[in-house]
């Protein structure tokens, strides 16, 4: 791109936050939070199964999935947990680091032209 514009940052975010979503989402102690604090919105026990429904309850669900968007992008969140979400590949791009009976006839010099 020739210029960044104010979609570049959220959108260099995204990775973080599609690769960490899933790390909050299914997280048992987060779905139980989530569930009692539903619960105590609509009034009636809410659960995967008996989903709230409540105008109130699901008009929160869009601020609610912005904050996490939000928060899974800060810094803090981005210097702790960079290693799950851009590795360094200084391990598996050094010299010998597969060994040679896992490459390929041409990289173990077998094959080709004689």
């Amino acid at each position: 791109p020739r210029a960044a514009g104010w979609w570049s940052h959220p959108g260099h975010m995204s990775m973080f936050i599609y690769l960490l979503h899933p790390l909050l989402i299914t997280n048992p102690y987060v779905m139980r939070a989530v569930f009692e604090r539903l619960s105590a919105l609509s009034g009636r026990e809410v659960n995967v199964w008996s989903p709230a429904d409540d105008g109130a309850v699901v008009s929160a669900v869009l601020p609610a999935s912005l904050a996490v968007c939000a928060l899974l992008s800060t810094p803090p969140v981005r210097r702790l947990l960079w290693p799950l979400t851009q590795p360094p590949l200084r391990w598996m791009l050094r010299r010998g680091a597969v060994p040679a009976s896992r490459r390929g006839p041409a990289a173990r010099g077998e094959g080709g032209s004689s």
